[in-house]
């Protein structure tokens, strides 16, 4: 019965007399940036939706400041990743209506940051200031 058992574990990856350790998971990044979004006359906006990439987004506080930090899966061989963030107005006239903005960001990996066993870094973008232009009255919907 022992046997039975122990032959179940060692399938399930419970090696008791190995040294080497298993690790399933799969390689990461951590990536950062921040920033503040405001009108032409540099009055805050809240709610704009802060989209960076394909599907990692946050939304601006009450003033018009955001922080994106997120783990990411994926091997990021390079010391530079680029993306897009996109900035959209997503609560119609609760404060004002917006043109979306598109801009590129540039992450730079952390020099200080060692990887460590599936953590491969730490990636930093420059804060950002944007500004986004108030939306023609015959472009409001």
């Amino acid at each position: 019965m022992n046997r039975l058992i122990y032959l179940l574990l060692s399938l399930l990856g419970f090696a008791t007399s190995c040294k080497h350790v298993a690790m399933y998971a799969s390689p990461y990044s951590s990536f950062s940036f921040k920033g503040r979004v405001t009108d032409a006359k540099g009055k805050p906006v809240s709610g704009v939706s802060v989209k960076v990439g394909l599907n990692e987004e946050v939304s601006t506080d009450d003033k018009g400041e955001f922080v994106f930090d997120v783990k990411r899966s994926g091997v990021y061989g390079d010391d530079v990743v680029k993306e897009t963030v996109d900035f959209m107005d997503v609560d119609g006239a609760e404060n004002g209506w917006f043109d979306d903005k598109c801009i590129e960001v540039t992450f730079t990996r952390d020099s200080g940051v060692k990887p460590d066993g599936w953590y491969l870094g730490h990636y930093n973008a420059p804060d950002a200031e944007v500004v986004l232009a108030e939306k023609k009255s015959s472009d409001r919907q």
